[in-house]
């Protein structure tokens, strides 16, 4: 197949025979051969596994099996559905846990429209540790409350400030869009569509209730 660019296994585990998937040196003994290919042949080798259940791992270290299956893999991304969507047709997000060929990606954000993938055109900026519901460290809690405080003064006074200009400027100080979103629901804001806009504001709620529907 010359104009091969990519080969897919589903689920990877499957395809590598009679091995101990916990054990690094089968492991990495199995994945050599699809190593060279990659290199020979000049194409992508992509293979679908799935996360364990251990909570207060990174995502790196939640790939069932052993630990070579990401230490092999020059990238990896983990694809879940976006706890924040709340609509009937939930968005996923395409993250990125480990990148060594660039730079850490921004990640993406998709739906399933009528039988077709509907990427929406902002990176998405969330640290997939926070996403998959790692157990939550102190250095999170405080940058959720470190972001609700700055999202407060700016939206002090009851003002509404478009989303993507809170998110951009939230990212550049430093802050995750994952914190900034917390954070804006910890301290009581919402983010909604009014009638005379056509795009998401923040603003602090008047009478207590959360309306996030972005």
């Amino acid at each position: 197949m010359p104009d091969c660019q990519a080969i897919f296994f589903d689920c990877l585990i499957g395809f590598l025979g009679n091995i101990d998937n916990n054990s690094n040196s089968e492991v990495r003994q199995a994945l050599t051969p699809l190593v060279e290919l990659a290199e020979k042949r000049n194409v992508a080798i992509i293979g679908i596994s799935h996360f364990n259940k251990k909570i207060d791992l990174d995502a790196k270290d939640r790939v069932i099996g052993s630990s070579a299956f990401a230490a092999v893999s020059r990238s990896v991304w983990a694809v879940i559905l976006d706890k924040e969507s709340l609509s009937d047709n939930p968005a996923r997000l395409v993250l990125p846990v480990k990148a060594n060929y660039s730079i850490t990606p921004s990640g993406l954000r998709y739906t399933i429209m009528d039988g077709a993938v509907a990427f929406q055109a902002e990176a998405v900026q969330v640290n997939i540790d926070e996403v998959i519901g790692k157990k939550k460290t102190s250095r999170q809690a405080k940058a959720v409350d470190e972001a609700g405080a700055w999202i407060k003064s700016k939206l002090d006074g009851g003002i509404a400030i478009p989303s993507k200009e809170m998110l951009d400027e939230g990212i550049e100080r430093g802050f995750s869009e994952n914190a900034l979103r917390k954070g804006l629901k910890k301290i009581g804001g919402r983010s909604w569509k009014p009638g005379w806009s056509d795009e998401w504001v923040w603003q602090l709620s008047t009478d207590g209730t959360e309306e996030d529907g972005e």
